[in-house]
């Protein structure tokens, strides 16, 4: 008798250690995916704005020197597209310091609205920007990131104060801001 409960103990110990270690790694797996789903919070570069609310958007855009041209990258922590693109993103952003670069996550129903508004149909979406009036608007991906440096480059080149005005892209509207209220 007494060996079957020294063999009923050690069979719990075992138990419950295979418990405490599926615990552990458990808490390790939901801290990796904690992090990981952070991803889009990287990146400390004065020219980069994150937003995640309407009133953030409007005071991102209203922050833009006059004639400073503004990228607006939308996205989300759950877009994977979204996520390949972000080193990309990360590199314009540093190459591109006179540019004011704004990344709106659009994971709550009032960013949501506010890219409805703004004709934000897929993910990730890129808007360039000069004093509040929309000069291209698009989607971009890996395979075709090339066209995201070609806007920027394009409308980079020239400045604002001897440009002729650039004709605005109807998706956006005339006030940007109009569309965040």
């Amino acid at each position: 008798m007494e060996g079957r409960l020294e063999h009923a103990a050690l069979a719990v110990q075992e138990v419950l250690h295979g418990l405490r270690r599926r615990r552990e790694l458990e808490s390790q797996a939901r801290a990796a995916l904690d992090a990981d789903s952070r991803w889009w919070q990287e990146g400390n570069h004065p020219n980069l704005i994150t937003v995640l609310t309407s009133a953030q958007y409007k005071a991102a855009l209203s922050s833009a020197a006059s004639g400073q041209l503004v990228l607006i990258n939308y996205f989300a922590p759950h877009c994977n597209g979204c996520r390949r693109l972000y080193p990309k993103f990360q590199q314009m952003v540093t190459c591109n310091p006179g540019v004011l670069f704004i990344k709106v996550n659009v994971d709550s129903e009032e960013m949501n609205d506010t890219c409805e508004a703004l004709g934000v149909n897929r993910l990730p979406w890129f808007q360039l920007v000069r004093d509040g009036v929309g000069l291209a608007s698009f989607s971009a991906n890996l395979t075709t990131i090339s066209r995201v440096r070609a806007q920027l480059k394009a409308h980079s080149s020239t400045p604002a104060s001897d440009a002729s005005p650039a004709p605005q892209d109807p998706t956006l509207g005339v006030e940007l801001t109009a569309a965040a209220t």
